[in-house]
């Protein structure tokens, strides 16, 4: 049986970290500095290209972890 591929993304309030998980164990990891002072639109373009510069035709899934609670219904990351 085949391991998935798995890339792991945290946000942080400074910092995106990713990490990739290859047959169950961390063969990667990533950091890149992220100005949270930007537009919400200018800190998710940076997210998105931090991304795509991980992501190849190996993944099977992304996870995002991000510093609050996350609303789906207005795809919203709270401050609280």
């Amino acid at each position: 049986m085949d391991k998935n591929c798995i890339l792991g993304i945290d946000m942080g309030g400074t910092n995106v970290r990713g990490g990739v998980v290859k047959d169950e164990m961390i063969s990667e990891i990533f950091s890149k500095r992220i100005n949270s002072d930007r537009s919400a639109e200018e800190v998710r373009d940076e997210l998105f290209s931090f991304a795509d510069d991980l992501v190849d035709s190996s993944v099977d899934a992304i996870g995002i972890g991000v510093p609050g609670l996350f609303d789906a219904e207005s795809e919203m990351v709270l401050d609280v």
